[in-house]
């Protein structure tokens, strides 16, 4: 083979087409055990690592339950904060009144 007709672009020729192969085999459920060390693992998968409060909180839990409360997310959202900087003679310099939402 020719290097130089190797790295040019001939119009010529053409790519085999790729036949992707479809897959029919799923992802069986987790059926085995449901201890301190499977909750290690899934917070080191889901998390930043697993802090002993961590592993106390979703060991109580079924499994389901521990990958629901880790992956769907909260419905309610926190209040905004509320701006209470003036405090004593301290002056907020935004003029935004105090008790304000952030």
């Amino acid at each position: 083979m020719d290097r130089r007709s190797f790295l040019t672009f001939n119009s010529s020729r053409k790519a085999a087409p790729v036949k992707a192969a479809r897959t029919f085999t799923g992802i069986a459920p987790y059926t085995g055990t449901w201890g301190t060390a499977q909750v290690v693992h899934l917070l080191k998968r889901a998390m930043f690592g697993a802090a002993p409060a961590d592993v106390k909180h979703f060991a109580a839990m079924s499994m389901s339950q521990a990958v629901d409360a880790l992956l769907v997310p909260n419905a309610t959202t926190p209040a905004p904060p509320v701006n209470s900087y003036q405090t004593g003679s301290y002056v907020d310099p935004t003029g935004v009144v105090p008790g304000a939402p952030g």
